[in-house]
């Protein structure tokens, strides 16, 4: 009897002890100062992602019908990137400013981590795909280039939901887990897992091949411009140097935004990746708690700065954008205009009562001659009337289509 009741004690000593174990393990590793600054820079992220984002979303809908394929992939990025933002980020914040993890057990973490890495590889995979898309686009309009259609494009769109989503729901299936970050405040893969295999599948096939990919589609955009370039100066002649200054300087500018694009997207994942292999098959112990916690917020950043690569690479989304912000102050400015120009032509200068009887015998002139060609003084007026609004017209569809 007694030694029954000494096992009891054991068992639930040790009962005890794992659930202390697993309880400490949701509270934060970090200075209390250093969660509030990583809780406010995680609110800038989604505050600021969120806006951008969701400019994104308004200027592609106020184009809905100018939109082209490679276009969508850049919806559909603001989509996930918005979601990670209004979904996960405040999960994290929240627990940064509260210095622990603060919703619940392991199946809370659990749902973050899926929705956290589900709509992180929606973005990258996406990614991939633009980048692979405009090399086709640039580099073989005649040929691969002529397949990219929107039905295909809304396909490859749905593709990228669906890969998704059975990468993040393998763990659920028992591959692989998710777990609380070492530092306590978030939650995502479990790179340590006893089960290397999903580690390392997931960080080829999900992060190290996008990477290549998109490196491999802007090099060879980049290539294909300059010896587009080099071969069109060399037909042209000798006086229209500053034409092919011109085109280098373009030339340039797609170099820039290449390398901005590759460079975005190593700043925000690769090194996420060598932290997360480093835990996987290093000694976790190693890693200091801020060091962690590093890769992560860079990772999330991303939300952010995506749509700015977007507003400053694309002329007509950049154009879209002014014409929102600035929609109010347009119509203030249009307004006064119609005003001013009312007030002008009531007013009446004084120099043109002394011509009124000139002016008068003129328009008495004109209007006999055109009473005597059979024409009304109220047909002429009309009729320039109308022309005046046709010409108004054109002009205001030509601003419109120039702007876009």
């Amino acid at each position: 009897m007694t030694t029954s009741v000494i096992m009891t004690m054991v068992l639930s000593t040790n009962n005890t002890d794992d659930a202390s174990r697993e309880n400490r393990k949701f509270i934060s590793k970090l200075l209390p100062i250093e969660d509030k600054v990583i809780g406010f820079v995680l609110v800038l992220i989604a505050a600021t992602g969120t806006v951008l984002n969701g400019l994104v979303l308004m200027t592609s809908y106020r184009r809905r019908n100018q939109l082209q394929p490679p276009e969508y992939y850049i919806v559909n990025v603001a989509i996930s990137d918005i979601s990670l933002c209004l979904i996960c980020v405040p999960w994290s914040a929240t627990s940064s400013f509260s210095h622990a993890w603060k919703f619940g057990n392991i199946a809370a973490c659990q749902i973050y981590g899926f929705f956290g890495f589900f709509f992180g590889l929606v973005n990258i995979t996406t990614l991939a795909i633009l980048s692979f898309v405009r090399y086709l686009k640039t580099c073989h309009p005649f040929g691969h280039g002529r397949s990219v259609t929107q039905k295909r494009t809304l396909q490859s769109i749905v593709g990228t939901y669906l890969y998704s989503l059975g990468w993040a729901a393998l763990p659920f299936a028992g591959w692989g887990n998710y777990d609380v970050e070492s530092y306590g405040t978030s939650c995502t893969i479990q790179w340590h897992h006893p089960n290397k295999s999903y580690v390392t599948t997931i960080t080829v096939v999900c992060i190290l091949i996008p990477i290549f990919i998109m490196m491999v589609s802007y090099a060879c955009i980049v290539l294909h411009k300059r010896k587009r370039t080099k071969q069109f100066n060399k037909y042209r002649g000798k006086k229209q140097k500053d034409k092919g200054k011109q085109g280098a300087l373009s030339d340039g500018r797609l170099t820039k935004m290449a390398l901005l694009m590759c460079a975005a997207f190593l700043v925000a994942w690769f090194p996420y990746a060598i932290v997360s292999l480093w835990t996987a098959y290093g000694d976790r112990s190693d890693i200091p708690y801020r060091l962690s916690a590093v890769p992560t917020i860079f990772a999330k950043s991303s939300t952010a700065y995506n749509p700015l690569v977007y507003f400053w690479t694309v002329k007509r989304y950049r154009l879209a954008a002014c014409d929102i912000i600035h929609c109010g102050r347009k119509k203030q400015q249009q307004q006064k205009k119609h005003l001013e120009q009312s007030r002008l032509l009531g007013k009446r200068s004084p120099g043109e009562d002394d011509n009124s009887g000139q002016e008068g015998s003129k328009t008495s002139h004109r209007t006999e001659s055109c009473s005597q060609n059979g024409l009304s003084d109220v047909t002429v007026i009309d009729t320039s009337r109308k022309i005046v609004i046709v010409i108004e017209n054109a002009v205001e569809n030509h601003t419109k289509e120039t702007s876009l």
